[in-house]
């Protein structure tokens, strides 16, 4: 890896760690909903502002920002709420630890839906053991993708 890679992988890692300890001095005195809000009003701000700098159309029409509410709903503000009702209970370093293993258990749930899914596929199909064998090589392959040289 070059040197900027290792730079921008400690900011990112600083970010998302700095995350969490920023959510345990905030759950001091703010609840959980005032302290995702303003996440996601700050990451709002830094986002339109590189939008109108780097000078990219915004899509207008109900249609997209229908779409662009449901994904900011599912990906963003539900996370970020669970996280930081979280840690209502337990300590910043290990919510980030528990979050570090997301995943490790998705892999998990993969396999075993993929297993129950062949399972109740099985007596539909031909070949199962072929339909196992691709669906795991092509997340193999997807895994070594990301693995630098």
């Amino acid at each position: 890896m070059k040197t900027t890679d290792w730079i921008l992988l400690v900011v990112l890692s600083l970010v998302w760690g700095g995350s969490f300890f920023f959510n345990e001095i905030g759950l001091r005195e703010l609840p959980v909903l005032s302290i995702v809000a303003l996440r996601v009003a700050i990451a709002a701000v830094i986002l339109w502002a590189v939008v109108l700098v780097r000078g990219h159309r915004i899509p207008s029409g109900f249609r997209h920002w229908s779409w662009f509410l449901t994904m900011g709903l599912v990906n963003n503000v539900l996370p970020f709420t669970l996280i930081v009702y979280g840690q209502t209970s337990v300590t910043a370093g290990l919510a980030s630890i528990l979050n570090a293993t997301t995943p490790f258990f998705m892999v998990l749930i993969i396999v075993s839906t993929m297993s129950m899914l062949c399972f109740f596929v099985s007596p539909l199909l031909d070949d199962t053991e072929s339909i196992r064998s691709d669906l795991v090589s092509a997340m193999s392959s997807s895994c070594l993708e990301v693995v630098p040289d």
